[in-house]
């Protein structure tokens, strides 16, 4: 009958997934159902075989029991001869299991079949491992980990812990199926996530071009017609076209690209071997491959490659580069040569996409311009950088919809087990619980009413009147619950009530606040896990982040340690100060970045922990209403009250905010790159820090010999850039660590501002339009701080403009004079520890002794007459600290770096003069 409703079954799911697969885009052929004879006869024949030998071995070993032994509940089967090498064949499939995939993971120089072996024949055996060996666990783990059961569910969670002690066997079967079904879970979570991040991360590392053009479909080739017809586009500085067809080389099927000399225009590639121009250095013969191609055919500089192309020719190439693919894949085949060769050798040449760049970058204007031009080509579909990403990622999303319906039925299946363990555990107890409610117990262990009035009903003595508990307006009484405590039954002897410390029987209220409680503590420490360890920003590792993850989680399992053995209105305090600190490191992360670019990776995570900070808020404000006291003076109440909000509010502001916003600090920055707004035309650059991080940004080539890098990042930087640009002069912007499309964690203080000016120093000492090292730098507020740090520690800038130079941590604030700084001192305080804490670093070196290490090199301090108050103490001293040549200039009427709007002619005149006479030697 089982298999005939799975028949059936199945043809419903037959109807399913064609609805599905059209949902996703891949209808299937239109046409009638056909069942065939033998789907029938499989069908019935695998349920009949399946559930035989699934009831073969419990009945043979039920026919083992002593027939004197049958007749007693709960009979014990004997074990059989080979029970005693049980432990041993689960220790050493387990073990097997764990050294097949570490073999896969690690071992070197293994094929892609040998690997995908190891790590899949692995993966089973540890399945099966963990299931022989769960029955052995299951007791102790199971004591331990169902205590706080027995603790927020009374008599429920008490039994609860004992039906899964009661059975190991069978409860290590359940968990089994569940592991299975959570393996599943994260396996397909995991992949899914990898397989998008990769891809993105691979288009944001690859991708430097404005435009895209590809076929409809974004994967089919069209004509190479449109290259010429995309050039005469106005605007358009580059077209690089990528092309691509199939050939035969080391006697493997595989694909070849080709590209044009002008590549590196459009693609960021990270060349290991021959440099950035081996696009130029193609020609007919010449060819580049990436490092695991190099690797596995043991390719170098100059080793010969014979191609195969489909009308029988062989090219005789030459390795002239090896470049390193990102992990999401390139848009290259595996051997790339000039298009020349390509067109030279294949019969019908077709593109595969084509890049372009134009001036003033992807808007409405240029989109329009190039829609135009390739209007007699419909085959072919213009896109900016984010449509093609999303383009790419839709066959990945058809794929992994795929995967997760069938992980969902996978989980079903997988949920029936865990149903049928537990109803046959709740039905073995069924005389258990009619003699727990025999006697007394209700079916709601929370219901204390029912309890008192049973209670009262079977005392022998007749004390049936509950006795009436005084508080006298101590703060003992109050520590319990205030309802409950006023009537505690007195206990008579033999009765099945569980009594707090303090008489009162347990309250729902109090338990479903801590279940709250834990719940919102938990959904927290997820995301700061998820946050550092899981899923860290780009370029950085979980081991970047020991600090500003385990400290946390640390502060977390002790709030949720003494949240049980403090009065009420500690644990107020306690989850509301919680909560509000995971209301604000979600939404100052999570939210900001879902609302800029959409959510993803640990922002989802992110906006539990928003939840959860709510419902820790809404616990604690909750449990200071319910055990408010309402028996004292009312003058009593209510002045008690009004301290307690004035120090509540003093603690918010000057302790709990700062150490909040230090989190977003370090967490949160500008999520996307800004338009370019530099009147000339630039060059999209990158480059290392030494500590492995990749920046990305823009360079203005210069015309005078000189560079000028404008800090910080590519936003606020724009108009002094602009400014200099017109001047001749090479300007540098590039998106700080954490910040648009570079990697690194954020700080928005610019505690590792230094480390990134000396590699764009180094970038641009290695330029050839940048003569004799003549570099400097102008920066902004923090940009400033940065620039004078990185100018005292190294000797790479030859001149310094610092506009709005202030304070980065409490070592400059506690320098500044006067009682309104030096009240400000202890919250500087708390932000520099909360910054230090979530950024993994120490606070950067103080600059008032540093801007004396500058010297001899020449620096123009400027601040507003309307400046912040840190900046109009601060600058002044830093200008007296510095060394000659030097100078200061107090802008009239200007707020925080607002000299150049303020004074814009005379902002450009000093500013210039002071680069002509430092960088040019002009008089």
């Amino acid at each position: 009958i089982a298999s005939v409703l799975g028949l059936l079954l199945g043809l419903v799911l037959a109807r399913g997934l064609s609805a599905l697969f059209s949902a996703l885009g891949e209808d299937f052929p239109k046409g009638g159902t056909v069942i065939a004879t033998r789907t029938i006869i499989v069908s019935l024949a695998v349920g009949i075989i399946v559930t035989l030998l699934a009831s073969l071995r419990p009945a043979v070993k039920a026919t083992r029991v002593p027939p004197i032994a049958a007749v007693r509940e709960g009979a014990t089967l004997p074990p059989s001869r080979f029970s005693r090498l049980g432990p041993v064949v689960s220790l050493v499939t387990l073990a097997l299991g764990i050294l097949l995939l570490v073999y896969g993971i690690f071992a070197s120089g293994l094929t892609t079949p040998t690997r995908l072996f190891a790590l899949g024949f692995g993966v089973l055996l540890l399945f099966i491992g963990v299931s022989l060996n769960a029955k052995r666990a299951v007791r102790p783990l199971a004591s331990v980990l169902g205590w706080p059961g027995t603790q927020i569910g009374g008599s429920s969670g008490s039994l609860a812990r004992e039906n899964a002690m009661r059975n190991p066997s069978r409860t290590a079967s359940t968990a089994s199926a569940l592991m299975i079904g959570l393996a599943l879970i994260t396996f397909v979570a995991i992949l899914g996530a990898g397989l998008r991040s990769s891809f993105s991360d691979a288009v944001d590392k690859l991708f430097a071009a404005d435009y895209a053009v590809t076929a409809q479909d974004g994967f089919a080739p069209f004509p190479k017609q449109t290259d010429a017809a995309a050039a005469r586009t106005s605007g358009v500085t580059a077209v690089t076209p990528i092309r691509g067809g199939d050939a035969r080389i080391f006697d493997h099927n595989t694909q070849i690209s080709a590209v044009t000399s002008n590549l590196n225009e459009t693609v960021d590639i990270d060349w290991v071997k021959g440099g950035e121009n081996v696009p130029a250095r193609l020609g007919l013969d010449g060819g580049f491959v990436n490092t695991d191609y190099a690797k596995k055919h043991h390719l170098v500089l100059g080793s010969p490659i014979t191609v195969q192309v489909p009308n029988g020719r062989r090219l005789q190439l030459r390795v002239r580069g090896i470049f390193k693919a990102p992990k999401g894949g390139s848009p290259f085949g595996d051997v790339t040569i000039s298009t020349a060769a390509f067109d030279a050798n294949y019969s019908k040449p077709q593109n595969v996409m084509t890049l372009i760049n134009i001036h003033g970058g992807d808007n409405a204007v240029n989109t329009a311009r190039l829609e135009r031009s390739l209007s007699t080509f419909p085959d072919s579909k213009i896109q900016t950088a984010a449509e093609f990403k999303q383009t790419q990622e839709t066959d990945i999303n058809k794929a992994l919809n795929l995967l997760y319906g069938l992980l969902g039925l996978s989980v079903i299946i997988s949920l029936f087990g865990v149903v049928n363990t537990l109803v046959l555990s709740v039905f073995e107890r069924t005389r258990e619980l009619g003699m727990l409610r025999a006697v007394g117990i209700p079916r709601d262990p929370h219901d204390t009413g029912t309890l008192q009035r049973r209670h009262r009903a079977r005392d022998p003595v007749g004390n049936a009147r509950p006795v009436r508990r005084r508080d006298n307006r101590g703060r003992r009484a109050c520590r319990g619950h205030p309802r409950a405590s006023r009537l505690a039954p007195e206990r008579a002897e033999g009765a099945a009530v569980r009594m707090r410390t303090d008489g009162s029987p347990p309250s729902g209220g109090v338990r479903r606040r801590e279940a709250a409680a834990y719940l919102g503590l938990a959904l927290i420490g997820v995301h700061i896990a998820d946050d550092n360890f899981v899923q860290p920003q780009p370029g950085t590792a979980a081991v970047d982040h020991l600090v500003s993850g385990l400290v946390p989680l640390a502060a977390l399992a002790l709030v949720a340690i003494w949240y049980r053995r403090v009065g009420h209105g500690a644990r107020a305090i306690l989850t509301i100060a919680v909560g509000a600190f995971g209301v604000v490191i979600g939404a100052g992360e999570a939210v900001y970045y879902s609302i800029a670019v959409g959510p993803s990776g640990d922002d989802y995570t992110g906006l539990l922990a928003v939840a959860g900070g709510a419902l820790l808020v809404g616990v604690g404000v909750t449990t200071l209403w319910q055990t408010r006291r309402r028996h004292s003076s009312i003058w009593r109440r209510y002045l008690r009250r009004a301290i307690i909000v004035v120090i509540s509010v003093g603690a918010a502001y000057f302790v709990f905010l700062p150490f909040g916003l230090s989190y977003v600090f370090t967490h949160s920055a500008r999520a996307v790159v800004p338009e370019a707004k530099l009147d000339a035309a630039y060059e999209n650059v990158k480059f290392s820090t030494r500590d492995g991080l990749t920046l990305k940004g823009w360079y203005v080539p210069s015309r005078n010999g000189a560079a000028v890098i404008a800090a910080p990042g590519r936003a606020g930087s724009q108009r002094p850039a602009r400014m200099l640009v017109h001047h001749g002069y090479g300007v540098l912007l590039f998106d700080r660590r954490g910040e648009g499309k570079s990697d690194g964690d954020p700080n928005e203080f610019g505690w590792s501002g230094a480390t990134d000016l000396d590699a764009a120093v180094t970038y641009l000492e290695h330029r050839r339009d940048v003569r004799g090292g003549r570099i400097g730098g102008i920066g902004l507020s923090v940009g400033a701080e940065t620039l004078l740090q990185a100018a005292a520690q190294s000797h790479g800038l030859k001149a310094v403009v610092s506009d709005g130079a202030g304070s980065r941590s409490v070592r400059e604030d506690a320098s500044l004079a006067g009682w309104r700084n030096r009240a400000e001192v202890p919250t500087s305080m708390v932000v520099s520890a909360g910054v230090a804490l979530f950024s993994n670093r120490l606070p950067p070196p103080q600059l008032n002794a540093l801007v004396a290490r500058i010297a001899p090199r020449p620096v123009l301090f400027i601040y507003g007459e309307h400046d912040q108050p840190n900046v109009r103490g601060l600058t002044p001293k830093y200008y007296r600290n510095a060394g000659d040549p030097k100078e200061l200039w107090r802008v009239p009427c200007a707020g925080h770096t607002g000299g150049i709007d303020a004074r814009p002619r005379e902002y450009e005149r000093r500013v210039t003069r002071f680069f002509d006479r430092a960088l040019l030697g002009a008089r």
